[in-house]
């Protein structure tokens, strides 16, 4: 049987009332889901002094709460990987998600993404103009807003992780060091 509507036809898009229904229902599931969530310090240290890794960590741990509370059957390794394809779709994700509890978004999705990704490329700048990529992680802290704002809705004593591990601060010193260096070298 042929589920389309005149409506739907006319404006070219297929759509069947069993599709519909079973979209409802993972699209719900896939917004109620309680993400990663690091604090804005942590995360900017993070990522300037790891040289844009901690990123891909955060992309990380964000796509496998998808896959496993969200139970999409994504494959989240390969979307962290491929993280400048796949941003929009976590941004879109998140904020859709924190907008169904009440979050209030100034920024869509993809300008977000948009600025993610132009940040994110300027590495292959010249000097001294790559050091713009440190940046990137600019648009990651409005997506962490939504985050904490989303989180905050499933648990009401809800703390966004600002703790450091020994791992962690050994990191920062080492990278921010480099930081340094790198940005010292570049610049003088």
């Amino acid at each position: 049987p042929d589920y389309r509507n005149e409506n739907d036809v006319i404006s070219g898009e297929v759509n069947s009332n069993v599709k519909s229904t079973k979209n409802s229902q993972s699209d719900d599931r896939s917004l109620q889901v309680e993400y990663f969530s690091v604090s804005n310090i942590k995360l900017i240290i993070l990522c300037i002094c790891t040289f844009g890794i901690y990123e891909l960590y955060w992309f990380y741990k964000n796509w496998k709460v998808v896959r496993v509370q969200g139970g999409e059957p994504i494959r989240h390794v390969a979307r962290t990987w491929f993280s400048l394809l796949f941003c929009y779709g976590l941004f879109k994700r998140i904020l859709l998600s924190a907008k169904s509890h009440g979050f209030q978004s100034k920024v869509s999705a993809g300008k977000l993404a948009f600025a993610y990704i132009l940040l994110y490329i300027t590495w292959k700048a010249p000097d001294p103009f790559w050091l713009v990529a440190f940046f990137s992680f600019i648009p990651l802290l409005y997506v962490q807003q939504a985050i904490d704002f989303n989180n905050k809705q499933f648990n009401p004593h809800f703390v966004s992780n600002k703790n450091f591990s020994w791992k962690e601060i050994l990191i920062s010193i080492v990278g921010g060091i480099l930081f340094l260096f790198a940005a010292m070298g570049t610049l003088f």
